[in-house]
């Protein structure tokens, strides 16, 4: 194997490797989940298309740029020679006989870097008033999320067996907290759905982990709003059925250990839901 192709060989091995580590670590930071080896590939293969896709303007453009300054070499070994005829004093140094900086290479490990960079800053998502989001237990798809600015809007998808039981399967999107806090939001599905059951819920919860002490407020896919908790990690899921089904906005109130849910209809006016637990949280969660 030539020089040439050992080197090619070895410059794009090193890219793999750079843009692999890139996603993946852009994907864990984003997402903070265990790794799904079939949508990183997808990246992966995406950003490595690109990158080769960079190589042909990045070699027009190097090719062209030396074949100028080859051409200035060449003018000035052939002026030099001239004077060398007229003047014996003057002598071509070895350094001005030497070839010019191998712009293919400089070029391509600068697009290589480029690439590797707007992986590793420039691919972030835009959270708004949270840090991040994470797949709690197991999903039977990859989640999805969005978040409008303009709107003021998040929009969440993910299809896990439950919240309910001893485990949870669903996409959480979080920031940490401590001590007393309010959240409230109007919660609204998109389609009709398969499963009545299917819920989107205001969610203060200890860990990042499938079975953590967590309380909720749940609005279902048929209307049945509730407040669940679970009390002790890997315990069940116990809750509180409100009267009112499908209200407009939900809202959690953690006063002390105690957690209040409150329910607000056409008018946005909130009003007791009458469903109350008493569930300490420690630190921060």
């Amino acid at each position: 194997m030539s020089t040439r192709a050992t080197a090619f060989g070895i410059y794009f091995g090193i890219g793999l490797l750079l843009l692999t580590v890139a996603v993946a670590s852009n994907r864990h930071r984003n997402r903070n989940e265990h790794l799904d080896l079939a949508t990183t590939g997808t990246e992966l293969g995406a950003s490595y298309l690109i990158f080769i896709a960079l190589q042909w303007p990045i070699w027009l453009i190097a090719t062209l740029v030396q074949r100028q300054l080859h051409s200035r070499r060449t003018r000035f070994v052939e002026f030099a020679r001239m004077q060398n005829r007229r003047d014996r004093s003057f002598v071509l140094a070895p350094s001005q006989m030497k070839s010019p900086l191998p712009l293919r290479v400089t070029l391509r490990a600068l697009s290589l870097t480029a690439v590797f960079f707007a992986h590793v800053l420039g691919a972030a998502e835009d959270y708004g008033q949270f840090s991040a989001r994470a797949e709690l237990g197991e999903l039977k798809v990859p989640s999805t999320f969005a978040y409008d600015a303009a709107k003021g809007t998040y929009t969440l998808g993910a299809a896990g067996l439950n919240m309910w039981a001893k485990r949870d399967d669903f996409l959480y999107v979080w920031k940490k907290a401590s001590g007393d806090l309010t959240i409230s939001a109007e919660i609204n599905f998109i389609g009709t759905g398969a499963d009545p059951h299917r819920k989107a819920c205001l969610v203060i919860r200890q860990a990042l982990t499938a079975d953590s002490v967590y309380v909720d407020a749940a609005v279902h896919g048929d209307g049945l709003t509730s407040l669940q908790y679970r009390e002790v990690i890997g315990d069940v899921t116990r809750e509180v059925q409100a009267n009112a089904k499908a209200p407009r906005r939900l809202r959690l109130d953690k006063i002390g250990d105690m957690v209040y849910l409150s329910l607000a209809g056409a008018d946005g006016v909130f009003t007791p839901a009458g469903s109350s637990v008493r569930l300490p949280f420690t630190g921060e969660f």
